[in-house]
């Protein structure tokens, strides 16, 4: 499992734990008219504790948000919180993976999930804020207000994502998950080809059973959630 998911997680609570992104994806296709640019608003702007008169960035990043192994595009922040973001016609093959790999699911999963088609390929990306002259991102972003975990992938609620998928695909699958505590999901993954929008829910309370279902496309401001060492 890699350290940007297991690793990072501090609360010994079920809904933080299996807030991981294999377990509750949505794809929400971006329109052929939105791309290649995805516009927003950022809020709080600016956030509590940014540093004075240092400007800020958008970088869609791949690999762990504490510090992605590769950069696939970046903008820059306006003074008012607003930033466009070119998104990449494509992303190199070193880059790819299986949509269920791409997914990360969790150790312990009693099930196997299947993918259609067999050669889809896949990845995840970070929406992350970074302060002028840091290496470390501060922040990551989400279309939808949820209470955060250490990562974009630990939490309760619903947070929003961006994958790329070099065709359509579907992973589905349904079973239980956890290596101490078993806890049940279901999993229902839709993607287009190219840049798709992620939805990542779980329902809080004891027993509850992660849920995937089609959204249309999130609404609303891009919020903050600090990045935990």
């Amino acid at each position: 499992m890699k350290r940007s998911l297991y690793a990072l997680l501090s609360s010994k609570s079920i809904a933080r734990r299996i807030l991981l992104p294999a377990l509750l994806l949505v794809g929400l296709a971006l329109s052929q008219e939105a791309l290649p640019r995805l516009s927003g608003q950022l809020s709080p702007w600016p956030p509590p504790g940014w540093p004075e008169g240092k400007a800020a960035e958008i970088r869609l990043g791949i690999g762990a948000p504490q510090a992605p192994s590769e950069v696939l595009a970046k903008a820059a922040v306006g003074a008012d919180g607003r930033f466009t973001l070119a998104l990449p016609g494509g992303v190199a093959a070193r880059a790819y993976a299986t949509p269920d790999s791409a997914l990360q699911l969790p150790e312990g999963c009693d099930f196997r999930p299947s993918v259609s088609p067999a050669g889809a390929r896949a990845l995840l990306a970070h929406l992350l804020v970074y302060a002028g002259g840091e290496a470390t991102p501060r922040a990551f972003l989400s279309l939808r207000a949820y209470q955060p975990g250490g990562s974009p992938n630990t939490g309760t609620g619903a947070s929003t994502l961006l994958v790329w998928a070099d065709q359509p695909a579907s992973v589905k699958g349904s079973g239980r998950c956890g290596e101490a505590e078993k806890y049940r999901i279901l999993l229902e993954v839709k993607l287009e080809a190219g840049w798709n929008f992620v939805v990542i829910r779980v329902p809080q309370g004891p027993g509850a059973v992660v849920q995937v279902r089609a959204d249309p496309k999130p609404e609303g401001d891009f919020l903050l959630y600090p990045l935990r060492p």
